[in-house]
């Protein structure tokens, strides 16, 4: 059986801020959500979160839990199947107002 390739870079050097991300601010997750017509469910579905009270958690307005970047990109890979990484990084940022900014060269720091 063959074992999954390991992309821990091992000795002293390592990926720096590869990416830099910051949450989409909670009102646009609740403009998605009015733009899509969707239940506080299907947003749930869509976002891969057990059901509408988690939804709620990370777009509520009381003591919110901020939106992960491999959740946003989920959904959004989901939603648009044919686009690349690329294009999907862009519409997450258009749709939701999040920042991601992946390492200008993306090479392995000393």
């Amino acid at each position: 059986m063959a074992t999954a390739p390991s992309f821990r870079q091992s000795g002293p050097r390592a990926v720096d801020n590869a990416i830099r991300y910051v949450a989409p601010p909670l009102h646009s997750l609740r403009d998605l959500k009015d733009r899509l017509d969707y239940s506080g469910q299907q947003m749930a579905e869509m976002f891969g979160l057990a059901g509408s009270q988690q939804w709620h958690k990370h777009s509520g307005k009381s003591a919110p839990r901020e939106m992960g970047l491999p959740m946003l990109f989920l959904a959004f890979a989901l939603c648009n199947r044919s686009a690349t990484v690329d294009e999907v990084l862009d519409i997450c940022r258009r749709e939701t107002g999040a920042v991601i900014d992946l390492a200008a060269n993306g090479e392995l720091k000393p």
